[in-house]
């Protein structure tokens, strides 16, 4: 995982409950020669590297219903639906060759992936839990955590060669400021005061 840059906006629809627009900026990248066990990886020695643009819409739940809250902690979870536009670049070329047989599983499914072309973007689900606290009516800080379920085994550019019985992941680890823009309790719930 490489830095990310996340911006969203989220509407408030009860004390719990909201739904929030993302857009993520990143990138991912694998190299297996920083590997040392098992042995095979400093030979087998495949890599990628791609940036990665996300949106995304998210329910959220915030566990305490503190969603007005003026101060304090308020943590959340949340779930969702989004789309992750990829420019994969995969890369063989330090494969040794010597150490595995023409005949080997690792070659015959390379040359399987080497005829697939990696794919453009994905359907992914976003899932994670997170908290902020804020510290004025309008201004807080946050920090999250997020895991990407995904459809392909091709995030990183190879399946037959690599493991092809398992889905490519990815996740994602932020801290952020947060601006409440408009009324500060545009429902008239009561306000939470800790």
């Amino acid at each position: 995982m490489k830095p990310v840059i996340n911006l969203f906006a989220a509407k408030l629809f009860s004390p719990s409950f909201s739904l929030r627009a993302n857009l993520a900026f990143g990138g991912l990248k694998g190299d297996d020669a920083k590997y040392s066990n098992p042995e095979y990886r400093q030979h087998r020695s495949f890599n990628f590297r791609t940036p990665v643009a996300e949106v995304s819409a998210l329910g959220e739940w915030n566990i305490l219903a503190r969603n007005y809250a003026s101060r304090g902690l308020s943590p959340y979870v949340f779930a969702g639906i989004g789309y992750s536009f990829l420019r994969i670049r995969r890369d063989w070329s330090n494969l040794d060759t010597e150490y595995f047989s023409a005949e080997s599983e690792l070659m015959t499914g390379l040359s399987e992936d080497a005829q697939r072309s990696e794919p453009k973007g994905l359907l992914v689900l976003p899932v994670g839990i997170g908290a902020r606290y804020y510290l004025t009516d309008k201004i807080g800080i946050s920090a999250e955590t997020s895991y990407r379920i995904t459809s392909t085994d091709y995030l990183d550019g190879f399946s037959q060669a690599a493991n092809p019985s398992k889905k490519d992941y990815y996740h994602s680890h932020s801290i952020g400021i947060v601006y409440r823009l408009g009324k500060k309790n545009m429902l008239d719930c009561p306000v939470i005061r800790y």
